[in-house]
C-alpha cells in the first residue's frame, strides 16, 4: 500500500487525517460506491423484469447506436472486473465486487432499454450521471494516495472513462430512429428533461410565428385520456362502496404518478440544506484570512465549485419535481375530465336537470382544475420533515441548546395553521356552492338572452347576475378573510422564528458570559437556516388551506360521480307497462299504467297540457323511475326527438347524419320528407348551414330528419309537428305515415300529439288525464268515450284534410328567439403573441386608481420593512460584547417585526378582502350580455367560468405576488449596490440576462395560455349540450354514448397538450433561472476567493447572504410576472366580449325617450309598415321585400303564410333585432328607428315560442322587474289556466324553476302568458307562443287574450293559437299563425309569401277570392267543418 494513505483509511472517517481536504478510503467505498451499486441492482432487475414483457419500439435502423452502447458496455465489464482482481484495500475489493454485478445489470438494462422504450428511462442515466461523480471523487482520492501506477488506478479510470462514454450515448435521442411523430417529451433524453431542453424548440418557434394547437405536436401517451379512464375506471368500480372512495381511486389507478415527485423532492431539500455549511464555510474561509493562520487556498476554489454543484442540483432537482408533478397533475386531469363527462352520459336525468350547465361546467372547469393544481402540496410535509431534522441539526451546531427555541416556535406555527385553517373548508364549500348557484342563473340568462332583450330585460337580467354575483363575492370575501390570516402567517413566519431564536439566544449571551459570540458568520448562517426551515414550515398553513380546497372539490367531483345513474329497465321484444308508476323522490308523475305499445304501428298519446304525455315517452325511454308495477322497454336503439328541438351547433348534415354513416340517396330522400330540401335550397351554404341560422319549425324538421334517418326500428316523438305550419305538417305527416310510402310506414312509433285531426291515422291511441291512463285503444274513435267527446267538440275547429302542397322555400333565418354562432362573428380566441398594455389599463380601471395606489402602497411597506430588518441585524452583530447597547438593539428588533406583521397583516387583508373583490364584481360588470350573438353559450360560459376563476384566483395573487417580489427585488439591489459597488455589474448581468430570457419567453407561454384556455371551450360546449335532459335522452336513445365518448376524448387530448406545456413551459423559465443562479454564486465565491485579501468578511456576507436571496427573488419575480402574464390572458379574453358590441342602438342623440314619451307608450298601439325591405345579412336576399300594411289600433290580425315566408321577420323588423334596409315603419305614428330600443321594446310585450323562463323563483319568473303585488300574480296566472298547478307545490310562488322542475312545454308557455298579462302593453306579440297546448286550454287562453288586455296590441306567432271574432274589442291583435284555423276569425289577415303580403283582408273576403292562398290554406282543414260553394265558412 502506498505511504500517502494512513490508518484513518480502516476508519470510516469519513474525513481523512493524512490527506487534505479528502474523505476516507473506507467511506468512500461505501457510500459512494456500495450503497449507489446495491440500489442499482435492485431496482435495475426490476426494470429488467418490466421491460422484458414490453413490445420492441425501435426497428433495425437503431443497431448502430447499439453497437456503441454494447461496446462500452462491455468495457465497463471487463474494466470493473480488473478492478476487482487488483484492489489494495478490502472495502475497495467489496465495492468493486457490487460495481462488477451492477455493471452486468446495466449491461442487460442498457439493451433493454435501447430496444423495448422510445427513450431511456431516469434509473439508468440517472445511475451513471452520479457513479461518474462519485467514481471522479474516488479517482482523486487514490490519485493523492500515490496509487497512480497501479493497475487498479488504471481499471479505476477505464471503468470512469466508460461511464462517460455511455452517459454520452444513454444522452442520445431517439427520436430520429423512430418513424413515427411522437411528442418531444416521449424521446428527450434525460439531461433534456431535467432541464426542460425539450422544450426550447417550441419556445423558439412560438417567439416567431403564432401558436396553432395542431403545431403543438401529438400528446404523449400518458396523457391519453382513454388510458387514463381504463386505469382509474376499474378502481373506481372496486373503490365506489367504500369511504373516500375517488381519493382511493386515485391512489391505487395512479400510484407512480403520484409517487413520481417524492425522489427529486428529497434530493431538492437536501441540496437546500446544504446552503447554508457552504454559506458558513464561504465566510469562514474569508474570515481566516484576516487572522495569522489563513486556510489553503484550494479550499476557496473547492468551496467555489461546492456553491456551483449545490445550487445546480437544487435547480435540476426542482426541474425534475415540477416535471413529474405537472406529469401527475395532467394525467390526473384527462382522468377526472373523462370521469366527468361518462357520468354526465349515464347519470339520471333529474341528476342532469338539477347539475344544470352551470353546476356541470363548474366541476368540469373549476374543480377538477382545483384538484389536480393542489397537488403539489401533498408534498411538502416530506420536505418540512426533511428540512426540519437536518435544519435544526444545523442550528444545534451553530447556537447549542438554543435551538429548542426556534423548535418551539416551528411547532407553534404548526399548531396554529390548523386553528387558523379550520373554518376555511365550509367558506370553500359556500364559495363553491354561490358559484355553481351564479352559474346556473348566468346560463339559463344566456339562453334566453336574445328574446330577453326584445322584451327589454336586459336591465332586469344584468341587475339578477349581480345581485347573484354580490352573493358569491360575500362568500368569496368570507373565504379570502379567513384564508388572509394563513397568508399573514405564512408570509410572517420566517420573521417570527428569527425573532424567537435570536431573542432566545441574546437572552442567552446575558445570563451565559462563556456562550459563543454572535459572529457575522454565526448570525448569517442561522439566518440563512431559519429562510430554509421557516419558509415550507410557515406555508404549512398555506398548503393547508390548499389541501382543504383540493379536498372541497374531491368531494364535490365525487358526489356528482356516485349520484344516481339512469334506471335499469327489463328489456323485451316491445314496450309495456303493467300497473307501472313513475315518479322521481316524493313526487309521482305517472299512476297505475297498464298498456302494452303495439309493434309496427302508430301510437298516439293525447291529453291536456301537463297530463303527461311528455313523460310517458320518457317513461318509454326508461328515462323514469318506475316506483311501482313493471316496466319493459323495448331492446335495441331508439330514434328519439323531443319536443323542444334538441340539435348542436353543427352543420345541418351533421345534425341528420348524426352517428350514422352518411347514405347520400337515402339523405336526400329524408330531406325531401320532412320539406328540408327547399329550405336548405335558400341558403348559401345549403346543408353546410349552421343549425343555429334556421328557424324553429326548421330546427324541429332537422330533429325529426336525424331520427328518420337512423332507420331505427322505434321511434318516440314528443309533438314534433307543433312548430310546422298546415302545409309542411300535412306534407311530412304524409311522407311519413303514409301506408304505401311513408318512410315510418311498418314502424314502430310513439308520437304525443295535439293534433286531434290526425288521430284516424293511429293504429292505437292513449289518452292521459292527470298522469292516468283514462282510455286506450285501437278504436276509440268509433266508441263513445272521452276521445270521440274531445273529437267531435273539436271538429269544426280543427279537421284533417289534403294538403298536398310542397314545403314552402325557406329563407328566414333564426327566429325571434335564436342565437346566433356563426364564425365569422365569433369572438377571437386568440390572435396576439403578447397581452397589450390595454388589458393592463382594462384590470387597472376595474380595481380603480385609488385603490391601486393604497395596494402599491402596503406592498412596499410589507416588502421592504423584512428588509431593514436584514439590515439592522448586519449592524446588530457588532453589540453582543456590549451588554447595554444588545439589550436596546434587542428592543429595537422586537419593534422592527411588530412593524413588520402590521404591514403584512395590512396588506394582505386590503388585498384579498378589498381590491381582489372589486375587481372581480368590476369585471362581471363589464361582462355584457349582448355576447351571446357573438359566441354561443358554452363559450360564454367558459368566460364565466373558467376565465372568472382566474380572474377572481390566480390573476390577483399573481400580481400580489410579482408586486411583493419586485418591490423587495429592487430594495435588494439597492442595499447590495451601496454596500458592495463592485457586485453591481454581476446585478446588470442578472437583470440584463433574466429580461432577455422574459421577453423571448412570454411572447410562447401567452399564446399556450390562450390555447390552453381556447382549448376548453369545445369541452365545455359538449358537456353543456350533453347535460340538457333532452340531450341525454336523445342520446340515449339513438345508443350514441360511445360515439360521443369518443368526441371527448379526441377533445380532451386536444385540450391535455396545452396545459401541460404551459407548465412546462414555467418550469424551462425556472429551470434556466436556477442554472444562471449556479453559475453566479459560483463566480461570486470565485471573485471573493481570488480577492481574498482585500475583501472584508463581513461585507461579504451581507453581499452573500443578499445575491443569494436575490437570484431567488428574481426567479420567483419572473416566474410570478410570467403568471401573471398568462393569467392576465383570462382578462384579455373578458375585455374583448366586453369591447365588442354585436348590437348597438343606432338611433339619432335626439332619440325619444321615456321622459318624452311617457311610460304608457304606445298608448293606441297602431302600426304601419311603409316599402319596408328586411335582410339577416348581406350576403342573404331580403326576407321582407317592399312590405306595406297597416294595423289599426284595436285591431286583430292574423299573419299567416308558409315555413319562410317572413312571419317571424315581420316580428323581427317591428323590435328592430334587424335593421331595415329601406322603408319605414310607425307604431303610433312615431318612426321606430327615432325611438331607442330600450324604450321601443319595453313599449311592447313579445311571448315568444320558447318560453323565456329563468332558474328562478315562479314570482320573480313572471315579475321580472319586480313591480307587482302577489295578488296581482295569482290573478295571472289563474287567467292563464295555471293557477291550480301552482298552488299544488309547497312553495308556491317560491317554487324555483329549475331543469328538474314538473312543468310541461305546454305550462311553460302558459306562465309565459301570464308574464305578459302582468306586463299589461299596449302592443302583444306571441310568436308561435301556444303552440304546445291542447285544444281546450287554447281555447280559454283565446278567451283571455280577447277580454284581458285592454287595448293592448297584441303580436302572436302561434300554430295553435285559435281565435274568435270580437269586433266589440279595441285591442289590435296580430296572430302570427300556422294552421289556418286558428286565425279564421280574427278580423284581418295578412298573408305573407317569399317576403311579401300577397293577401290582405278580413278572413271572408280572403275566401271569396278564386284561388287564393288563404282559400288554399284553409281549404284542407275546414273541408269536413262545413265550407259551401262559395267559399265562405259556416261561422258558428
Amino acid at each position: 500500500m502506498a505511504p500517502a494513505m494512513c490508518a484513518s483509511d480502516e476508519s470510516f472517517g469519513p474525513v481523512s487525517d493524512c490527506r487534505f481536504f479528502d474523505f476516507t478510503v473506507q467511506f468512500e467505498s461505501y457510500i459512494l460506491s456500495v450503497i449507489p451499486s446495491a440500489l442499482f441492482i435492485v431496482l435495475g432487475l426490476s426494470r429488467i423484469l418490466y421491460l422484458v414483457n414490453q413490445p420492441r419500439a425501435l426497428g433495425n435502423n437503431g443497431k448502430l447506436l447499439y453497437a456503441l452502447k454494447a461496446f462500452y458496455a462491455l468495457a465497463l465489464i471487463a474494466a470493473d472486473a480488473t478492478a476487482l482482481a487488483t484492489s489494495p484495500h478490502t472495502s475497495v475489493r467489496v465495492a468493486a465486487s457490487l460495481g462488477l454485478v451492477a455493471s452486468i445489470v446495466l449491461s442487460v438494462l442498457c439493451h433493454c432499454e435501447h430496444w423495448n422504450t422510445r427513450r431511456s428511462g431516469l434509473l439508468l442515466p440517472f445511475y451513471l450521471l452520479a457513479t461518474v461523480l462519485c467514481d471522479a471523487a474516488r479517482v482523486r482520492t487514490f490519485a493523492l494516495a500515490g496509487l497512480i501506477h497501479t493497475p487498479f488506478f488504471a481499471a479505476l479510470c477505464a471503468s470512469l472513462a466508460a461511464r462517460c462514454c455511455m452517459n454520452v450515448t444513454e444522452n442520445v435521442s431517439k427520436a430520429w430512429l423512430i418513424k413515427e411523430r411522437l411528442a418531444p417529451e416521449e424521446t428527450a433524453t434525460f439531461i433534456s428533461r431535467l432541464v426542460f431542453g425539450w422544450m426550447t424548440p417550441l419556445l423558439i418557434y412560438g417567439a416567431r410565428t403564432q401558436l396553432t394547437v395542431d403545431t403543438l405536436g401529438p400528446i404523449a401517451d400518458d396523457f391519453e385520456s382513454l388510458r387514463t379512464w381504463e386505469r382509474g375506471s376499474r378502481q373506481w368500480e372496486h373503490m365506489r362502496g367504500r369511504k373516500q372512495p375517488l381519493l382511493r381511486t386515485l391512489i391505487h389507478a395512479f400510484p407512480s404518478a403520484l409517487l413520481a415527485p417524492i425522489l427529486p423532492s428529497i434530493v431538492f431539500a437536501l441540496a437546500q440544506m446544504a446552503q447554508p455549511v457552504a454559506i458558513h464555510d464561504a465566510i469562514d474561509f474569508l474570515s481566516s484570512y484576516s487572522t495569522a493562520s489563513p486556510r489553503p487556498v484550494q479550499e476557496g476554489w473547492t468551496l467555489a465549485a461546492a456553491f456551483l454543484l449545490i445550487y445546480a442540483i437544487s435547480g435540476i432537482a426542482d426541474g425534475w419535481y415540477m416535471l413529474e408533478s405537472n406529469r401527475g397533475s395532467t394525467i390526473l386531469r384527462g382522468f377526472l375530465i373523462e370521469a366527468i363527462y361518462r357520468k354526465a352520459l349515464a347519470c339520471h336525468v333529474e341528476v342532469a336537470k338539477e347539475m344544470g350547465s352551470g353546476k356541470s361546467g363548474n366541476l368540469m372547469s373549476v374543480e377538477s382544475e382545483k384538484i389536480v393544481a393542489r397537488m403539489t402540496s401533498i408534498y411538502q410535509p416530506i420536505q418540512i420533515l426533511i428540512l426540519s431534522v437536518l435544519g435544526f441539526y444545523q442550528l444545534y451546531q451553530q447556537i447549542g441548546i438554543s435551538f429548542v427555541a426556534t423548535l418551539i416556535g416551528c411547532l407553534v406555527l404548526m399548531g396554529t395553521a390548523p386553528l387558523l385553517s379550520r373554518d376555511v373548508g365550509a367558506a370553500q364549500a359556500a364559495w363553491t356552492k354561490s358559484t355553481e348557484a351564479r352559474q346556473k342563473l348566468t346560463a339559463s340568462i344566456l339562453r334566453n338572452i336574445v328574446p330577453g332583450r326584445l322584451m327589454a330585460y336586459t336591465d332586469a337580467f344584468y341587475n339578477m347576475i349581480h345581485a347573484a354575483r354580490d352573493r358569491e363575492l360575500t362568500a368569496y370575501r368570507t373565504f379570502w378573510r379567513r384564508t388572509s390570516r394563513l397568508l399573514v402567517l405564512s408570509n410572517w413566519g420566517a420573521e417570527f422564528l428569527s425573532l424567537v431564536t435570536i431573542g432566545t439566544y441574546a437572552i442567552v449571551g446575558l445570563v451565559d458570559p462563556s456562550a459563543p459570540p454572535f459572529t457575522t458568520a454565526r448570525m448569517f448562517t442561522v439566518i440563512a437556516i431559519i429562510n430554509l426551515i421557516g419558509m415550507p414550515i410557515t406555508e404549512l398553513g398555506e398548503a393547508c388551506a390548499y389541501l382543504i380546497q383540493g379536498w372541497v372539490s374531491i368531494k364535490h367531483v365525487e358526489e356528482f360521480l356516485l349520484a344516481e345513474n339512469k334506471p335499469e329497465t327489463p328489456v323485451g321484444d316491445s314496450t309495456a307497462f303493467a300497473n307501472a308508476s313513475f315518479g322521481h323522490g316524493d313526487a309521482t308523475f305517472l299512476h297505475e299504467l297498464t298498456a302494452r305499445l303495439p309493434n309496427a304501428q302508430l301510437t298516439m298519446v293525447i291529453g291536456h297540457v301537463g297530463c303527461g304525455k311528455s313523460t310517458l315517452l320518457h317513461a318509454a325511454l326508461g328515462e323514469v323511475t318506475l316506483t311501482g308495477g313493471a316496466l319493459t322497454v323495448a331492446a335495441g336503439a331508439t330514434a328519439y326527438c323531443a319536443q323542444d328541438a334538441w340539435l348542436r351547433v353543427e352543420a345541418v348534415r351533421s345534425a341528420v347524419v348524426f352517428v350514422s354513416a352518411y347514405d347520400a340517396a337515402w339523405y336526400a330522400r329524408v330531406l325531401r320528407a320532412v320539406a328540408l330540401d327547399r329550405d336548405l335550397a335558400g341558403f348559401a351554404a345549403g346543408d353546410a348551414t349552421l343549425t343555429t341560422h334556421l328557424s324553429g319549425g326548421q330546427r324541429q324538421r332537422v330533429a325529426l330528419a336525424r331520427a328518420v334517418y337512423s332507420c331505427a326500428e322505434r321511434f318516440v316523438l314528443d309533438d314534433v309537428f307543433s312548430a310546422l305550419d298546415a302545409n309542411t305538417e300535412a306534407h311530412v305527416f304524409d311522407a311519413l305515415f303514409h301506408p304505401a310510402h311513408g318512410l315510418l310506414a311498418g314502424k314502430t312509433v310513439l308520437l304525443a300529439t295535439h293534433g286531434i285531426h290526425r288521430l284516424d291515422k293511429a293504429g292505437y291511441i292513449i289518452m292521459l288525464a292527470h298522469g292516468r291512463i283514462v282510455e286506450q285503444g285501437s278504436d276509440l274513435l268509433a266508441r263513445a268515450g272521452p276521445t270521440r267527446d274531445l273529437v267531435e267538440k273539436h271538429v269544426s275547429v280543427r279537421h284533417d284534410g289534403a294538403a298536398g302542397a310542397a314545403a314552402a322555400a325557406a329563407d328566414e333565418p333564426p327566429a325571434l328567439d335564436a342565437d346566433v354562432d356563426t364564425e365569422d362573428t365569433q369572438v377571437d380566441e386568440g390572435k396576439r403573441a403578447t397581452v397589450s398594455w390595454g388589458t393592463y389599463a382594462f384590470y387597472l380601471r376595474l380595481v380603480g386608481g385609488f385603490r391601486a395606489a393604497l395596494y402599491l402602497a402596503l406592498c412596499m411597506a410589507a416588502a421592504l420593512i423584512p428588509l431593514a430588518i436584514n439590515i439592522y441585524q448586519n449592524y446588530w452583530t457588532s453589540s453582543f460584547d456590549d451588554r447595554g447597547l444588545l439589550v436596546r438593539y434587542f428592543g429595537g428588533y422586537v419593534a422592527f417585526e411588530a412593524v413588520a406583521v402590521l404591514a403584512i397583516a395590512l396588506f394582505v387583508y386590503y388585498t384579498t378582502s378589498v381590491a381582489m373583490p372589486h375587481a372581480a364584481r368590476g369585471v362581471h360588470a363589464d361582462a355584457p350580455l349582448t355576447v351571446l350573438e357573438a359566441a354561443g353559450v358554452g363559450k360564454v360560459l367558459n368566460r364565466f367560468s373558467s376565465d372568472m376563476n382566474v380572474i377572481d384566483v390566480s390573476l390577483p395573487i399573481s400580481i400580489m405576488g410579482a408586486t411583493q417580489i419586485g418591490l423587495a427585488l429592487l430594495g435588494s439591489l439597492l442595499v447590495i449596490t451601496v454596500t458592495t459597488p463592485w457586485i453591481g455589474l454581476l446585478i446588470f448581468g442578472i437583470v440584463a440576462l433574466f429580461s432577455v430570457v422574459q421577453y423571448f419567453y412570454t411572447k410562447t407561454s401567452s399564446q399556450l395560455r390562450r390555447l390552453d384556455l381556447a382549448s376548453r371551450t369545445p369541452l365545455y360546449n359538449l358537456l353543456t349540450d350533453t347535460v340538457e335532459a333532452d340531450g341525454i335522452r336523445t342520446l340515449r336513445a339513438f345508443k350514441s354514448q360511445a360515439q360521443f365518448t369518443e368526441i371527448n376524448s379526441k377533445r380532451i387530448q386536444a385540450s391535455q397538450k396545452p396545459f401541460f406545456l404551459v407548465k412546462a413551459a414555467q418550469r424551462w423559465l425556472c429551470g434556466q433561472i436556477k442554472l444562471s443562479v449556479a453559475l453566479i454564486n459560483g463566480a461570486l465565491i470565485c471573485f471573493a476567493v481570488a480577492l481574498r485579501h482585500s475583501t472584508s468578511a463581513g461585507l461579504f456576507a451581507v453581499a452573500l447572504v443578499q445575491a443569494t436571496s436575490l437570484t431567488e427573488r428574481l426567479n420567483w419575480f419572473f416566474i410570478t410576472w410570467v403568471e401573471v402574464e398568462i393569467c392576465v390572458v383570462a382578462a384579455e379574453r373578458i375585455k374583448e366580449f366586453v369591447d365588442w358590441a354585436p348590437e348597438e342602438d343606432t338611433s339619432p342623440e335626439n332619440a325619444f325617450e321615456t321622459v318624452k314619451l311617457g311610460r304608457r307608450w304606445p298608448k293606441q298601439g297602431g302600426i304601419v309598415f311603409a316599402d319596408v325591405t328586411a335582410r339577416y345579412r348581406p350576403e342573404l336576399q331580403p326576407a321582407l321585400r317592399d312590405m306595406s300594411f297597416q294595423i289599426r289600433a284595436g285591431e286583430r290580425v292574423g299573419v299567416v303564410g308558409r315555413t319562410g315566408s317572413g312571419k317571424s321577420t315581420l316580428l323581427a323588423t317591428l323590435f328592430r333585432k334587424i335593421n331595415i334596409e329601406k322603408g319605414t315603419i310607425l307604431v303610433d305614428g312615431l318612426d321606430i328607428s327615432e325611438i331607442s330600443l330600450d324604450m321601443l321594446r319595453s313599449g311592447m310585450t313579445l311571448i315568444p315560442q320558447d318560453p323565456v323562463l329563468l332558474e328562478i323563483s315562479v314570482r320573480e319568473n313572471l315579475d321580472i322587474e319586480g313591480k307587482h303585488s302577489d295578488k296581482e300574480i295569482w290573478r295571472a296566472l289563474e287567467l292563464s289556466s295555471m293557477k291550480e298547478i301552482i298552488e299544488h307545490f309547497p312553495s308556491k310562488l317560491e317554487e324555483v324553476i329549475t331543469g328538474s322542475s314538473r312543468f310541461s312545454r305546454g305550462q311553460k308557455q302558459l306562465l309565459a302568458l301570464a308574464r305578459a298579462l302582468l306586463r299589461q302593453r299596449n302592443v302583444v306579440c306571441l310568436d308561435e307562443a301556444t303552440s304546445s297546448i291542447d285544444v281546450e286550454t287554447d281555447q280559454a287562453i283565446q278567451q283571455t287574450l280577447r277580454t284581458s288586455f285592454g287595448a293592448a296590441t297584441i303580436i302572436t306567432a302561434s300554430p295553435l293559437c285559435y281565435v274568435r271574432r270580437a269586433a266589440s274589442l279595441n285591442t289590435p291583435i296580430t296572430q302570427i299563425a300556422h294552421r289556418i284555423s286558428t286565425v279564421r276569425d280574427y278580423d284581418r289577415i295578412l298573408v305573407l309569401d317569399n317576403g311579401h303580403v300577397v293577401e290582405n283582408g278580413s278572413p271572408n273576403e280572403l275566401l271569396d277570392i278564386p284561388g287564393g292562398i288563404f282559400r288554399r290554406l284553409l281549404h284542407g282543414e275546414e273541408a269536413e267543418a262545413g265550407i259551401n260553394d262559395s267559399g265562405k265558412a259556416n261561422v258558428e
